[in-house]
């Protein structure tokens, strides 16, 4: 019997790490025999996924009587507190910065006698929707990449498709991550599909053998939620890209994602990477760049700054002789932008318009820039 093999580590890197390419070359097209030769650009009808999601009752006395603030928790560490070896409290906490808060605001406390702390990562992260009684109303399941937990769900199901003569055996993969505003109110989820042709007969499997030709599709959702957990708006990537890189203003009011191309077919006018900028009602306040001429590549959304008033965004224009790197800062107020010959890391970025920057050669270090000089208050 011959060995299934899929194209899962391609999809798993162009997913998961939510680092964008910057090639444009696309990969081969699924096996020739299998394609509807009328139609083999038939774009793949992907569509958002709910799997993992969970919804808890409430109960009306208690919401008749609020205690908390509704507010968004994302559970992808915690920090545990032991005395004698017996966890005594568990914190849960985003990411490794606000875990480092945490962290000192502990050390800052201080320990009684016996007591231990140690950060462990959730096998099964997940972000949740708390009320206004304290209580847990909905749960989402998130992806852990590096993990055996890291999609959602592989599916594999013979099934018809638009790209195909005839129904064959496709492995499905769902992955989704969440970034959540620092009040909590708000929170992105991206989730992202990719389908892929499983071999079924040795024939197949040879001329899939070491290539891409299996790759049917992917497509990314980004949902913009409140702190039920209601989806006010959602966006798709176009066929063949993925989204990541999210940043959200410190309230949610300005969102901001990098979109990049992984394999396959691409619309003509697409570019390969793209910044778009939203505010929370899910309106356009920028994106760059407008078309695949512009050969914007390597881009980096570097910072936002805490209101979402300035954001900065780091990458390459062109290639060979004529490539020439760039950051550029945006004003979402004044829709004003500028942009530097130099590609810097953004350490700092404040609503006052007050920008650190460093050099990509350490040894030059950093400085500061004001940004009101070039995109006004």
């Amino acid at each position: 019997m011959f060995k299934e093999k899929t194209i899962r580590g391609v999809i798993l890197l162009g997913v998961m790490g939510m680092l964008l390419g910057s090639g444009l070359a696309g990969g081969k097209e699924p096996a020739q025999e299998l394609l509807q030769a009328e139609k083999p650009q038939t774009e793949v009808q992907l569509e958002a996924n709910v799997e993992g999601e969970v919804v808890y009752p409430q109960d009306k006395m208690e919401m008749a009587h609020p205690t908390h603030s509704p507010k968004i928790v994302l559970e992808k560490m915690a920090i545990v507190v032991t005395k004698n070896d017996k966890e005594i409290k568990k914190i849960f906490v985003k990411d490794t910065e606000e875990c480092s808060e945490v962290l000192d605001e502990l050390k800052k406390k201080g320990l009684e006698k016996d007591e231990k702390v140690e950060v462990e990562e959730i096998k099964s992260p997940k972000i949740k929707f708390v009320n206004e009684s304290g209580k847990v109303i909905k749960e989402i399941l998130l992806s852990n990449p590096g993990s055996d937990k890291w999609a959602i769900h592989i599916k594999n199901a013979k099934k018809p498709h638009p790209r195909l003569k005839e129904p064959h055996l496709i492995e499905e993969v769902l992955t989704r991550d969440a970034v959540v505003s620092k009040n909590k109110t708000n929170a992105v989820i991206i989730e992202t599909i990719s389908e892929a042709l499983v071999p079924e007969t040795e024939e197949e499997e040879k001329a899939m053998d070491g290539t891409d030709a299996g790759f049917l599709g992917t497509k990314s959702f980004i949902k913009y939620l409140d702190a039920f957990g209601n989806i006010i708006w959602e966006k798709q990537t176009p066929q063949n890209m993925v989204a990541g890189s999210v940043k959200i203003s410190d309230d949610g009011e300005v969102i901001a994602f990098l979109q990049g191309y992984v394999m396959g077919g691409l619309a003509e006018e697409e570019p390969g990477e793209k910044l778009l900028v939203y505010n929370k009602k899910g309106q356009e306040l920028f994106k760059l760049p407008d078309k695949r001429e512009d050969n914007y590549h390597n881009l980096r959304l570097e910072n936002i700054s805490p209101s979402g008033k300035y954001l900065g965004v780091a990458g390459s224009i062109g290639y060979g002789k004529g490539r020439k790197d760039f950051t550029l800062f945006y004003n979402t107020q004044t829709k004003k932008f500028w942009s530097t010959n130099e590609n810097y890391r953004v350490v700092n970025l404040m609503d006052n318009g007050q920008c650190r920057v460093g050099y990509r050669d350490a040894k030059k270090g950093t400085k500061w820039i004001n940004l009101k000089e070039y995109l006004g208050d």
